[in-house]
């Protein structure tokens, strides 16, 4: 017998606290479900999220089965501490109420008086325990006063000696004296709160300051020894950090140990109107299954909710470099969640990262998210270990149709989209933008050990305005270590422009295996289009590479089996170089592909040996209009190249969603200052 779908709406009033509780039961199959809706807003008598979740633990002491909605109306839901939920908080979803977009901030909004100092900069006296490092003024983030504004100096050299019986590490860092004179004249206690930030390869490190000498050009620090593949040497980029006399800029804040709070305005901005706020949450949301245990937080749902204001604050040792910034947590973290999802929300102005399906995830999603104004980078999958037990490792995650943009503000080193050691991952139709390293990150081991980083799909996304000269060796899509099922396909990657070098569009590094990459179109790249570090058994095949500035395919080392299949690719450019790296052995397959250096000559050995290749005009519309449709397939055929629709990268659905992403605005790619000599 066939059922039909009915609802019946039925107002409860129990006692004056329970006026807003809405029960609504629906019967959709011979089975029937109950489902009771609450209903928060700032004065009524569920006034937040957590009332709301504390409501419902005291209903399921009697309905344990019970599912229920939340419908949150239109309003500031200010916290001061993360909302927790547990595997009892499961089967709920938390939504906004129609036309509504409900903020549930981790900031505190500062209304003390302002001051106009009359020399370009306001002030305003907090209490001395408000300690901060980062800030918003009027929805835009503020800079934490720093030297220089543009860029960075230079370091001339380094000494490093161990300290306090081996335990720790100083590093001597030398620099021209006239690019740190700004600090002359500080207290040593002054000095002591100065923040060093420098950019080295694909890393930053933060620390800061023990003492200096101005005289000759030094800055002393201390912490754990460097890297020994990644010290800070000369032409390490840095900058200087949170002290009064480097605030010179337009948009520039110094928070004094005392609690004054020092703003210099940018244009357009008056004292009698100031929206100022600053963070007191590391966290927004924490989910915490134990998934080790088989206990879930299940089926927890967010929908239509902005998450905003999450800060952090350097610890007196400071940040060491990391890959990634992989040690960072997330505004929104999530351990043992089960069908957990977010879908039409936001989630910005952070410190750290923006979203974190961490340990024991599964079939979870992040949907038509907005993830923006990110301390750290966007969303992250996996963790970096594999948990010996595998109900602990994250798997079958769905990131969609997101908007991810302007990150990397404390830690340029993070990426836009992290999936560690977790596979069946579909990261699809996501925009990508304006960062300062990789756009998207896959697999988390170098070498050939065993890496759970298999079957993830990375598909139409468009990924774009990344590096912008400030760090090196990223890439639009960015692998590392064996990923078996793995595909690469329809993505739009362009503008990558790294400070030294590797800037390129997709990028295998060390171990990277059983990876196919097709349909995918690169172009203008500081370095490649593709690069190969070493690896096993990828196939790069349809793809369209072009004008990558220094050359456009690199493979640097050569290994005993095959590293790669290149094959049915166009290669468009104009500059010298076409191949770079270590060719002409038979550890690639390389055949088939089409060539076209804008009408001039094309030398293709040693790389491309094979009689199938062809020098040829692909015939786009208009290659330096980044319009790479083709005019005529025919010719194309010869390599058997087979047209794909380059405009579906990117997100999807409504238009004002579409033109949301379209009309973000990206930032200059700048060139970094020439570097110094080398000795």
């Amino acid at each position: 017998m066939p059922s039909y779908p009915t609802s019946v709406s039925v107002h409860v009033a129990k006692a004056a606290f329970f006026t807003c509780l809405l029960v609504s039961f629906s019967l959709a199959s011979s089975e029937g479900f109950a489902e009771t809706t609450l209903q928060v807003s700032p004065n009524g008598p569920l006034p937040n999220l957590l009332a709301a979740r504390d409501e419902i633990r005291k209903q399921r002491v009697t309905q344990p089965d019970e599912t229920f909605r939340v419908v949150v109306a239109a309003g500031r839901y200010e916290i001061n501490r993360p909302l927790e939920f547990g595997v009892e908080d499961g089967n709920v979803t938390y939504e906004a109420a129609t036309d509504a977009s409900p903020v549930i901030s981790g900031g505190r909004k500062i209304e003390t008086q302002w001051t106009d100092q009359g020399d370009g900069v306001w002030t305003s006296q907090l209490p001395k325990d408000w300690q901060f490092e980062q800030l918003w003024i009027n929805d835009h983030r503020a800079v934490r006063a720093r030297e220089p504004n543009d860029f960075f100096y230079y370091l001339t050299g380094s000494k490093e000696s161990p300290i306090e019986g081996g335990k720790r590490f100083q590093q001597v860092l030398s620099a021209e004296p006239e690019d740190i004179a700004s600090l002359r004249g500080l207290s040593p206690d002054q000095l002591s709160q100065v923040q060093i930030l420098a950019f080295h390869k694909w890393d930053t490190t933060r620390r800061f300051l023990d003492a200096v000498d101005l005289d000759q050009g030094q800055l002393k620090i201390s912490g754990r020894a460097m890297k020994s593949w990644n010290k800070l040497t000369r032409n390490t980029g840095f900058l200087l950090e949170n002290y009064l006399e480097a605030l010179d800029e337009p948009g520039e804040f110094f928070l004094a140990p005392s609690g004054r709070l020092h703003y210099r305005p940018r244009s357009g901005e008056t004292i009698d109107a100031i929206n100022c706020v600053s963070p007191v949450c590391e966290k927004l949301v924490v989910i915490q299954g134990d998934s080790a245990e088989g206990n879930y937080v299940e089926n927890l749902e967010f929908h239509g909710l902005k998450f905003h204001h999450s800060g952090i604050q350097t610890p007196s040792r400071g940040f060491d470099p990391a890959q990634a910034a992989s040690p960072i947590e997330a505004a929104i973290q999530i351990d043992g969640g089960k069908g957990v999802a977010f879908e039409n929300c936001e989630i910005g102005h952070t410190g750290g990262y923006g979203i974190w399906f961490r340990k024991g995830c599964r079939d979870s999603s992040l949907k038509h998210c907005w993830v923006h104004d990110l301390g750290a980078g966007g969303v992250r999958i996996g963790e970096t270990s594999i948990a010996s037990n595998p109900s602990e490792r994250t798997s079958n995650i769905i990131v969609d149709n997101n908007i991810v943009n302007d990150a990397g503000h404390m830690f340029a080193c993070a990426v836009g989209i992290w999936v560690g050691n977790s596979g069946h991952i579909q990261v699809t139709h996501n925009e990508v933008a304006d960062m300062f390293y990789t756009g998207i990150s896959v697999g988390w081991r170098w070498g050939y050990d065993e890496s759970l980083a298999n079957n993830n799909l990375i598909a139409d996304n468009h990924i774009h305005h990344l590096g912008k000269g400030w760090l090196s060796d990223m890439g639009g899509i960015y692998t590392l270590g064996p990923s078996p099922g793995t595909v690469l396909r329809g993505n739009r990657i362009h503008d990558v422009d790294s400070w030294g070098y590797g800037g390129w569009g997709l990028y295998n590094d060390e171990g990277s295996t059983d990876i196919l990459m097709e349909n995918n179109l690169v172009y203008r790249t500081k370095s490649g289009g593709y690069h190969q570090h070493y690896g096993r058994n990828n196939v790069i095949r349809n793809n369209i590479f072009a004008f990558g500035r220094e050359y456009q395919i690199r493979r640097t080392r050569v290994e005993d089996h095959l590293s790669f299949t290149y094959e049915q690719n166009i290669v468009v450019w104009d500059g010298e170089h076409l191949f770079n790296g270590k060719w002409g052995d038979d550890g690639v397959e390389i055949a088939r592909n089409q060539y076209w250096r804008m009408g001039e000559p094309v030398d293709l050995s040693p790389a491309d040996t094979s009689t199938e290749s062809i020098i040829k005009d692909p015939h786009f519309v208009a290659p330096y209009q980044d319009d790479f449709r083709l005019t005529d397939p025919a010719a194309v055929s010869q390599i058997g190249f087979q047209p794909f629709d380059t405009t579906q990268a990117g997100v999807y659905g409504d238009t004002a969603w579409i033109e949301h992403a379209q009309s973000l605005p990206m930032p200059k790619m700048l060139r970094a200052p020439e570097p110094l000599p080398q000795k």
